[in-house]
C-alpha cells in the first residue's frame, strides 16, 4: 500500500486507501492516532515529480488529451499508485487522479487534483488544478495523493556520527 520514491524520500500511500474520502474525510484521520497520523496531502511540484519518474508530464493547471492512444505508462503508475478510476469507472479503463495539497488560508482555493488516466481509447493528463469544491466533496473515483517522509535508519545515524569521530580523529594526528 505504499510506494517509495527513492528520489524525493517520501512514502505514497496507494491512492485507493482514499478513494472516496472528501478532503475533510481525509483530514480527519490525519490526527494524531487517526489511520493517516503521520501523513499529510502532497503539494503539487511533488505530485508533478512523481508523475515525472514514470515518463508523464502533467502541465499545472491543464488537461490534456491525447485522442486514440493508451499511454503504457499511464499503466505501469496507476498499477503502483493504485488504479482508482479503473475500478470505479469501467474495468477497461484505468489510472490515478487525487486531491494533492489544500490551502486553508484560501478557502476558495482549497481543492486540487492531478493525474492520468485512460478512458474510451484516449490518455487524459490532468495537471495540478486547482477548483473550488467545497470540503466535503467526493467522488469514489477520486482518492488523495498522501505522503510520509522515508524514516532515516538509526544505523545510519550511528554509521555518521562514527565517520565524524574517525574524521576528527585523523586531523588531531
Amino acid at each position: 500500500l505504499i510506494t517509495v520514491d527513492t528520489v524525493s524520500g517520501l512514502r505514497w500511500l496507494d491512492i485507493t486507501e482514499t478513494g472516496g474520502l472528501s478532503r475533510d474525510g481525509v483530514k480527519a484521520e490525519m490526527v494524531s492516532g487517526g489511520r493517516l497520523d503521520g501523513f499529510r496531502y502532497a503539494t503539487s511540484d511533488e505530485v508533478v515529480d512523481l508523475w515525472s519518474q514514470y515518463g508523464i508530464t502533467l502541465a499545472p493547471t491543464d488537461r490534456i488529451i491525447v485522442s486514440n492512444f493508451l499511454d503504457p505508462d499511464i499503466k505501469t503508475a496507476s498499477l503502483q499508485l493504485g488504479n482508482l478510476y479503473g475500478q470505479e469507472i469501467s474495468s477497461s479503463d484505468y489510472g490515478s487522479i487525487g486531491l494533492i495539497a489544500i490551502d486553508d488560508l484560501s478557502p476558495a482555493n482549497t481543492a486540487g487534483w492531478a493525474g492520468a488516466f485512460h478512458e474510451s481509447g484516449d490518455s487524459i493528463y490532468d495537471g495540478p488544478t486547482i477548483n473550488s469544491y467545497a470540503s466535503s466533496f467526493s467522488r469514489d473515483w477520486l482518492g488523495s495523493y498522501i505522503v510520509t517522509t522515508v524514516p532515516v535508519p538509526a544505523a545510519f545515524w550511528l554509521f555518521s556520527a562514527g565517520l565524524l569521530v574517525l574524521t576528527g580523529y585523523s586531523r588531531r594526528f
